[in-house]
């Protein structure tokens, strides 16, 4: 380096084949360890599904067996439904046991219609001459779906929201109307 340059009296950093092999390989390490993390925690995350999914098939097998040996008028996924939600209610099974099978579930939703509505398709012939009346059916319960689903979550925040945060209807008001 000429002598009027910055840093002149700096010794440059020698660099050898070694010490580039060296990196080469810690990056390599880097990678592979990141890369075995990544695996694994998909292996876990598969195993966590396929435990939630044999768990929710078991409640609706023991709810499928439950209207079937007692003759009930009620079909058995109705009645899983219920043994689920009374899991979930009285705390014997935690939301965050079956996150990811439910939100598995939630969100490949709309392909379990797909049978469904092909088999309406096939049956149009049938209904061409009561197409307004089930038009109107399908409006109507979807109405009463919305009203009933509604309903249920408010009843069910009212029962699990802590009686602080519920305001007191015999609340006094002061002067901006405010309850106190």
């Amino acid at each position: 380096m000429p002598k009027g340059t910055p840093h002149a009296s700096m010794e440059q950093p020698k660099i050898s084949a070694d010490t580039v092999e060296g990196i080469s390989l810690s990056l390599n390490e880097a990678r592979f360890r990141a890369l075995r993390s990544t695996v694994a925690d998909g292996c876990r995350r598969g195993a966590k599904l396929v435990v939630q999914l044999a768990f929710l098939a078991g409640v609706c097998y023991l709810g499928n067996a439950i209207s079937q040996n007692l003759a009930l008028p009620v079909p058995g996924n109705i009645i899983s439904m219920g043994l689920l939600l009374g899991l979930l209610v009285t705390g014997m099974l935690h939301s965050s046991k079956i996150d990811l099978a439910s939100g598995m579930l939630l969100k490949y939703m709309p392909v379990f219609f797909i049978p469904a509505g092909v088999s309406v398709m096939g049956c149009f012939p049938v209904i061409r001459d009561h197409l307004w009346q089930f038009g109107l059916v399908c409006v109507i319960t979807t109405v009463l779906v919305y009203l009933a689903a509604s309903s249920t979550v408010t009843f069910m925040l009212h029962l699990t929201r802590p009686k602080a945060l519920v305001p007191e209807a015999d609340a006094p008001e002061d002067e901006s109307g405010v309850r106190a």
